[in-house]
C-alpha cells in the first residue's frame, strides 16, 4: 500500500503544474495526493489578480477540495497556495486551517503557516524573499511575515500575474532571483509560491549563499511530515529537510 507511513493532501490550484516536485520531497512510505482547486484560469483566462484569490478564499471550494482528500485518507491536508494563505494577513492562515479540520477532522496546515513554522525552526528572524508576485502580492506578503513576527529586509519579484508562466520558469531563473533577492542582514531566504519551481536550486542556493533557504513546497511537505510524526532527513534539498 502507497501511504504505509503516512499520506499527505494537497489542495493545489488547477492551474498549476509542478504536482512532480512535491514527492521529491518525500521519505520512503509517505504518499502525496492532490486535489485540485479550480481558479480563474480555469475558464480559459491567463491571468489572475487578488479580487480572483479573495473570491476563491470566500467561496466553500476549499472545503469541497479538502473533503475529496479526507475520502482519500490524508493524515494532514496543506493548502498548498502560498498567496491564498497570506491574502487576508496575519492570523487569516489560521481560519484557513480552522476551516479545513473543522469540514474534515483531519489535520490541516498552509504553505504559509509551515513558512512561518520553518523560519523559527531555523532561528530566521530576518528574511530575505524572492517571489514570482507582482507588487500588490508582495506588499501583502512583507504585510503578513512583519505582522507574524518576521522582518522581510528584501522583496524581489518577477511581476508574473498567470500560473502557467510561473511554472514554466526555469531552475536558473529562480536560482538567480533568489541570489538578487539575498541582503546580507537576512537570516535565510524564502522562495515563495507553489508554483515556482525550486527542488533543483535548493541546495545549491545554501552551499553559495551560506545561509538556509526555504521554500514554499518544500516547507509545506516538511510541517506535513512533522505534524505525522516522519522524522526521517531528506538529504539534497537544503537544511530545512535535515531538522525534520
Amino acid at each position: 500500500m502507497y501511504g504505509w507511513r503516512g499520506r499527505i493532501g494537497l489542495i493545489y490550484l488547477s492551474s498549476g503544474g509542478l504536482d512532480q516536485e512535491f514527492p521529491k520531497f518525500l521519505p520512503d512510505g509517505v504518499s502525496v495526493h492532490i486535489a485540485r482547486l479550480s481558479g480563474p484560469e480555469e475558464s480559459g483566462r491567463v491571468t489572475s489578480t487578488v479580487e480572483d484569490h479573495l473570491k476563491l478564499i470566500e467561496s466553500d471550494r476549499i472545503e469541497t477540495a479538502a473533503k475529496q482528500l479526507s475520502s482519500a485518507r490524508a493524515n494532514v491536508i496543506a493548502l498548498a497556495d502560498t498567496s491564498m494563505s497570506f491574502l487576508m494577513g496575519p492570523g487569516a492562515d489560521a481560519e484557513l486551517i480552522r476551516r479545513i479540520e473543522s469540514s474534515t477532522g483531519a489535520a490541516a496546515t498552509t504553505t504559509s503557516s509551515a513558512a512561518l513554522d520553518a523560519f523559527r525552526r531555523l532561528g530566521i528572524r530576518k528574511v530575505s524573499v524572492a517571489t514570482p508576485y507582482p507588487d500588490e502580492l508582495n506588499q501583502r506578503l512583507t504585510s503578513f511575515f512583519e505582522g507574524s513576527g518576521v522582518k522581510v529586509v528584501c522583496v524581489k519579484g518577477l511581476n508574473i500575474y498567470s500560473d502557467w508562466e510561473t511554472d514554466n520558469q526555469p531552475p536558473e531563473v529562480v536560482y538567480e532571483l533568489a541570489k538578487e533577492a539575498d541582503a546580507s542582514q537576512a537570516d535565510g531566504v524564502f522562495i515563495a509560491c507553489t508554483a515556482l519551481r525550486t527542488a533543483e536550486v535548493l541546495q545549491q542556493l545554501e552551499e553559495d549563499l551560506e545561509k538556509p533557504v526555504v521554500s514554499a513546497n518544500q516547507a509545506t511537505i516538511w510541517r506535513a511530515l512533522r505534524m505525522m510524526g516522519v522524522r526521517a532527513q531528506i538529504s539534497g534539498y537544503g537544511s530545512l529537510m535535515k531538522v525534520i
